[in-house]
């Protein structure tokens, strides 16, 4: 009982490294959203995104992820623009990954980006999210640089 007691100490002072406390306080987990994408004959779809807003929640993105439902992903975010560089390591799915201006003009896409590959994926020009969905999915739903998509201002708990 002794030891069992040390070892969730452990397992618990290293919650941080994975969520901030912030993120678990607020949600039990990262707060949820939609990206509406314009559909080419009106109307909008709707991607469900989990929202990454905070420095370690971005650092994990989709890592260690062995599933991905089309039409779901995560959006990661920033207060202000920048240039971002994604990579792959620890993620074990195929992604698109999908740089968006301020205005929420898609500047980048990067389809299929390799499980694994440490290889730097630049957004070239300052970002203010990328949207990492399965791989494929931003051609399917014609997610292609000038595309407007409408981001959500904030998440909702799950």
């Amino acid at each position: 009982m002794h030891g069992s007691r040390h070892m969730f100490a452990f397992l618990l002072a290293l919650l941080p490294l994975f969520w901030s406390a912030a993120d678990i306080r607020a949600c039990n987990g990262l707060p949820r959203g939609e990206v509406l994408a314009p559909k080419s004959g009106g109307g909008f779809r709707r991607l469900r995104v989990e929202i990454a807003n905070t420095l370690e929640s971005r650092a994990r993105g989709l890592m260690f992820r062995r599933r991905l439902k089309s039409g779901h992903g995560m959006l990661l975010r920033w207060k202000a623009p920048k240039r971002i560089a994604i990579w792959m390591k620890n993620t074990y799915l195929p992604l698109d990954i999908i740089f968006i201006a301020r205005d929420g003009r898609i500047v980048r896409v990067r389809e299929r980006a390799r499980p694994l590959d440490t290889t730097i994926i630049p957004s070239r020009t300052p970002v203010i999210a990328v949207l990492e969905l399965p791989a494929g999915d931003a051609r399917r739903f014609g997610l292609r640089p000038g595309v407007r998509l409408r981001l959500p201002k904030s998440g909702r708990c799950p």
